[in-house]
């Protein structure tokens, strides 16, 4: 399934992916901060072809934000790999574990100082 849907990427968006040595990185949760984007790509035929209809490299989209002091992802999804669906919040060390579980591709998208500076959560 995930040679189908690289092939795919190659051929219908001349996206390439590159093939890495390095399968997980630990994210340190104290450096995440509010409003930072985490960007998830699956090679699950569903991804691809939202990444084909939205012309990125983005399956699905997250935020990061604190509620008293606690690290959560905030998302809307269907819940094919979570345990609930719609509008929800999960705590990092939870969300973290179940996107491992998924096999998510996760890249960590820190906004940039001066659009922190504005950001009001």
């Amino acid at each position: 399934m995930e040679k189908a849907n690289v092939d795919f990427l190659k051929e219908a968006m001349g996206y390439e992916l590159v093939p890495r040595t390095t399968r997980k990185v630990e994210i340190d949760p104290d450096l995440i901060q509010d409003g930072d984007f985490l960007a998830i790509m699956r090679l699950d035929g569903l991804d691809p072809i939202i990444m084909y209809g939205s012309g990125s490299h983005v399956g699905h989209s997250t935020m990061a934000l604190r509620f008293d002091g606690e690290l959560y992802i905030v998302e809307s999804q269907a819940a094919w790999y979570w345990p609930t669906k719609s509008l929800q919040r999960t705590k990092w060390a939870d969300w973290i574990q179940w996107a491992e579980n998924a096999s998510f591709h996760v890249s960590w998208l820190p906004l940039r100082p001066e659009i922190r500076a504005n950001f009001n959560s």
